[in-house]
């Protein structure tokens, strides 16, 4: 079994948080974790006041979660849910957690897919995400 970790998309802030950056903060929001039935989460919390008191509620606005699949790509990188990879035929994927599996989906060819673990470590790499960097899984319409 693979180490367990997670990491959450602030679309807000352009970023990356992991788990040990609880308490971290940027501007007026704080980066916690939580379980909430069953569930991780993960969010931005920010001090409400009315008035009243000092701090009377607080705001939480909830990130995006993307889960390491436990492999590393041919650089040492470890590789999560919504990283864009490259195999070694130059065929760009993304990386997707279904079925209880992680699966390379392309793109091109969204009923075409391929079992991460069919991939030595060494044939694939990052070259992005799919928060950051979008574009690479545009499909050119010849």
């Amino acid at each position: 079994m693979h180490e367990l970790k997670f990491r959450f998309w602030d679309e807000v802030n352009k970023r990356f948080w992991c788990g040990g950056q609880e308490g971290e903060s940027i501007g007026k929001e704080t980066f916690q974790t939580y379980f909430k039935d069953g569930a991780l989460k993960a969010v931005m919390y920010q001090p409400v006041s009315y008035g009243f008191k000092d701090v009377d509620d607080y705001e939480e606005r909830e990130l995006k979660q993307s889960q390491y699949t436990g492999r590393k790509d041919k650089n040492g990188r470890e590789m999560y849910e919504g990283d864009i990879v490259n195999n070694e035929d130059n065929e760009t994927a993304v990386i997707v957690y279904d079925s209880g599996s992680f699966i390379l989906q392309y793109p091109d060819s969204p009923l075409d897919f391929d079992s991460l673990f069919d991939f030595q470590d060494k044939e694939l790499e990052i070259i992005g995400n799919i928060y950051e960097n979008p574009e690479l899984l545009e499909v050119e319409n010849g």
